[in-house]
């Protein structure tokens, strides 16, 4: 079986080691090439943290799988830890899909979640769901390349979210803002308590 896995740089280190772990050798494609995927002689496709969209015609043709990482339904489209974060979740996660045409639409596999604490950021949390998405990887990649189908819940629900929709700045009011500049000289910065009054 030819299977086409497509990924970026910062996973092909990760991948590269499940695939020698299992002794097997695939098709992989990631963004540290400049040419565009071989679709010409694969028989299954698989996206692990893969940041460009199938094309239908391909998703359509072949069984393909997506590591999304973030909880689905809920969570579909960018910046999705920023907005597990603003909508004050208690928990996040990771999850194995089939694909279709659309982003983070197609038929789910499973989905692990993970507790959200009050002292995480965007960056510990996304840490937590590529974490995830590695577990998920692991245990499914020998089962994918048995043939094996599996079961499917329907994709319902939930929001898309677009690159647009994040806020990326903090608002201060004017005397916040001339606060933190009057106490920032040198090599010393201010000290933020976040959800302090004082």
């Amino acid at each position: 079986m030819n299977v086409l896995i497509l990924t970026n740089p910062d996973h092909k280190k990760f991948i590269h080691s499940v695939l020698n772990s299992m002794n097997v050798s695939m098709h992989i494609f990631g963004l540290f090439s400049k040419t565009p995927p071989d679709f010409s002689s694969y028989d299954i496709g698989i996206s692990f943290m893969y940041q460009h969209k199938v094309h239908a015609e391909q998703v359509n043709s072949h069984t393909w799988f997506n590591f999304h990482p973030a909880p689905l339904p809920e969570y579909k489209g960018r910046n999705l830890c920023y907005h597990a974060i603003m909508n004050g979740e208690t928990e996040f996660g990771a999850t194995l899909h089939y694909m279709d045409e659309n982003f983070d639409t197609g038929d789910i596999i499973e989905v692990l979640k993970f507790p959200v604490q009050a002292w995480d950021t965007a960056d510990t949390i996304s840490e937590g769901a590529i974490l995830f998405s590695q577990v998920l990887f692991k245990q499914y990649l020998p089962r994918i390349l048995n043939g094996e189908e599996f079961p499917r819940i329907p994709n319902e629900g939930g929001t898309y979210y677009k690159k647009e929709d994040i806020e990326d700045y903090i608002g201060v009011n004017d005397y916040q803002d001339r606060r933190i500049r009057a106490i920032t000289y040198g090599k010393f910065y201010p000290k933020v308590d976040i959800g302090v009054m004082k």
